[in-house]
């Protein structure tokens, strides 16, 4: 795998990692269930994934598109069991990442069982955000 592809994929792993795990003090939110997870699609996301930004859309029919450090990649999305599921093309090799998904105001949030995490959140089109992509954190960063 070339060396971006291997941040692209941490980034993608990030997302939906395999053993999501939750906070455990009392404010934690709760995952988010099947037929939520279902509806975050179609829909366009700016991500945060260690201090480097993505952009996301899904469709209703399973499909991704993603673009990172002016890179883009395509893949697919699904839902099994309470957790979201998505396979990029060439940033995963095409191997699952799956995990639990919580919501936090307008951020969903997933984090792996290291603790690293990441947040998403849905934008109405790719060209209204104010979203810098491979240029650090977002211009609007009020976690």
């Amino acid at each position: 795998m070339k060396p971006f592809s291997l941040v692209v994929a941490a980034c993608a792993a990030l997302i939906v990692s395999t053993e999501a795990t939750q906070a455990a003090d009392e404010s934690a939110s709760p995952a988010l269930a099947t037929e939520e997870l279902q509806e975050l699609f179609p829909g366009n996301y700016e991500a945060e994934v260690a201090g480097y930004d993505m952009l996301i859309t899904g469709s209703s029919n399973g499909t991704l598109k993603g673009q990172a450090f002016s890179r883009k990649d395509d893949g697919r999305w699904w839902v099994t069991e309470g957790t979201l599921c998505v396979a990029w093309s060439n940033w995963t090799d095409g191997e699952p990442m799956c995990g639990v998904i919580t919501r936090q105001g307008d951020w969903y949030h997933s984090q792996n069982e290291k603790g690293e995490g990441m947040r998403f959140r849905r934008i109405q089109e790719l060209a209204s955000t104010s979203f810098k992509l491979g240029r650090g954190k977002s211009s609007e960063d009020n976690r």
